[in-house]
């Protein structure tokens, strides 16, 4: 059945809430053509927020991505991203730079770009993620500055840290006492009274599994071998809660043969900053998923659901035209191609509709108890003409008494799929056996294990890890011809998951497959 006008509306609102999850944030998305001074191809509208321009002005061509780099800054942005593509990168993050905004403000940006190819490893072209992080870098310089006049004017050098709600120490390291500030204390939810002037009281705070990561950059500074000490690492607060920090440091003073005396450094707290970084980045990623998801649904509407109309109105062009002028058994054969092509399509529109309300979140999820050899022994009946016109054996060797907790709608969908699947790829006389096979207990939760196995052409490795990607496009013809939807794994995966399951698949080019997937035993 054709999905109505309705529900394809409800799956462009789908893709419109995750794109207004984007504009309602401060992180920019742009798409670059693959062009010399990389001409925007796509950018989200809260791009004014940075640049104050509008996206019409970038989408038109008048302003042009390279032009508001600043000039002191685009050779190094041109040479970290000729790099990357010479190494084959999938993505990377430039070095903060500079742009220039349409007030003629400088503000500096840092990115998530993402090299994007065909499938001849060819580029097509950019993706990335903008985040402005002026003020960061202006604290950082100041920050810096402050550091270098500290033993000179020290008042002046705690405003800032007032000013700037920074952490402050200072550490003697022939003492070995450290000095702290409130703020300092306050950031991990301690008081002034209880923070010890010692080094282990800033070791013992730290999350173990950065322990190792921020000894070694103090050690790596001390020792010369870095100009500053800078890192980003998690603390642990007074009642256990994770912080993280951006600790800056610098070796303040040396005696005559240069052996470090003096260190001082800062925290600073950025557990928003972070959450929000990993949650743009998360929102990235779905992004593209959704419009992966978009694409191919146009895609299956485009092309795969048209042209098998075109073959039957053809057909039935030429019966309904010269029906008289052939004999029986010609009629016969183009009936039987109609059918076959209505089959298909049939088909094609089962999947497409149950995909596209798995996407809306309409479809519903309903597990219960439900003797798996009976449904199992129900989907071979359904697909049994089928394996009857190859002479494909087909064996449910699943006992009588397994039985699952399941949504029996969903399950048939799995079961129907991987067997159609292994009869389109199963040569005549093959054989296909589904059986199950014991599964170690997950979080409290028992699963017993399904395989679909079959003596067919096999898949290979390439194949085998875009199999279950929406984005990619796996679908080819099976021994006798027959059609794909491009949907029916993308469906097993989406509600295996949905019962807390996995599938997977296992197979080599001309030796068979076998596909397994696991589902709650009842």
């Amino acid at each position: 059945m054709k999905p109505t006008y309705q529900e394809l509306e409800k799956n462009i609102e789908s893709l419109v809430k995750t794109n207004r999850v984007i504009e309602s944030s401060f992180v920019v998305i742009f798409h670059w053509h693959n062009l010399e001074d990389w001409p925007v191809a796509f950018v989200s509208n809260n791009v004014y927020k940075i640049f104050e321009y509008t996206t019409e002005e970038f989408l038109s061509k008048k302003i042009i991505y390279s032009k508001i780099i600043h000039p002191s800054d685009l050779q190094k942005v041109s040479e970290e991203l000729d790099l990357n593509i010479k190494i084959g990168s999938i993505s990377f993050s430039h070095e903060p730079y500079r742009i220039i905004n349409k007030s003629g403000d400088i503000k500096w940006v840092k990115d998530e770009t993402y090299i994007m190819r065909d499938e001849t490893g060819k580029i097509t072209h950019f993706e990335g993620i903008i985040i402005d992080i002026t003020k960061q870098i202006e604290a950082e310089e100041e920050l810096i500055k402050t550091k270098e006049k500290a033993e000179e004017d020290k008042e002046r050098l705690d405003f800032v840290l007032h000013g700037s709600n920074l952490g402050y120490w200072d550490w003697n390291i022939e003492t070995n006492v450290v000095k702290r500030n409130k703020r300092w204390a306050e950031m991990l939810g301690y008081t002034f009274n209880e923070i010890k002037f010692t080094v282990n009281q800033w070791t013992d705070f730290i999350y173990l599994d950065d322990k190792d990561l921020a000894l070694e950059s103090i050690k790596n500074h001390l020792e010369g071998t870095t100009s500053i000490h800078q890192l980003e690492y998690r603390m642990l607060t007074k009642s256990g809660q994770i912080k993280w920090i951006l600790d800056s440091a610098k070796i303040v003073k040396r005696d005559k043969n240069g052996k470090p005396l003096r260190m001082s450094g800062t925290h600073l707290d950025i557990t928003e900053r972070k959450k929000s970084e990993q949650a743009l980045k998360k929102s990235a990623v779905e992004l593209r998923e959704s419009n992966a998801t978009k694409d191919k649904f146009f895609s299956i509407i485009a092309h795969d659901l048209k042209s098998p109309f075109n073959s039957l109105l053809g057909f039935s062009e030429i019966l309904n035209q010269q029906f008289d002028e052939y004999n029986t058994e010609k009629k016969k054969k183009f009936i039987g191609i109609i059918y076959q092509g209505l089959q298909n399509t049939h088909k094609l529109l089962e999947n497409l509709l149950q995909w596209s309300l798995s996407q809306t979140g309409i479809i519903s999820f309903n597990p219960e108890k439900t003797n798996l050899y009976l449904k199992t022994k129900e989907m071979c009946a359904l697909v049994n003409q089928s394996a009857e016109n190859k002479s494909i054996h087909l064996r449910n060797q699943i006992a009588t008494n397994v039985f699952v907790a399941a949504d029996t709608d969903m399950l048939a969908t799995i079961i129907r799929n991987l067997l159609s699947n292994a009869i389109k790829y199963t040569s005549k006389s093959g054989k296909i056996t589904i059986k199950t096979f014991l599964v170690p207990e997950e979080k409290h939760t028992k699963f017993i294990g399904i395989s679909v196995r079959d003596s067919g052409v096999g898949i290979s490795k390439e194949i085998q890890s875009k199999l279950f990607k929406i984005g990619e496009s796996t679908s080819m013809p099976g021994t006798e011809c027959e059609r794909g939807t491009g949907l029916g794994l993308i469906l097993c995966k989406e509600f295996v998951e949905k019962h807390g399951g996995k599938i997977w698949v296992e197979s080599e080019v001309n030796k068979g497959a076998s596909f397994f997937f696991t589902i709650p035993y009842s």
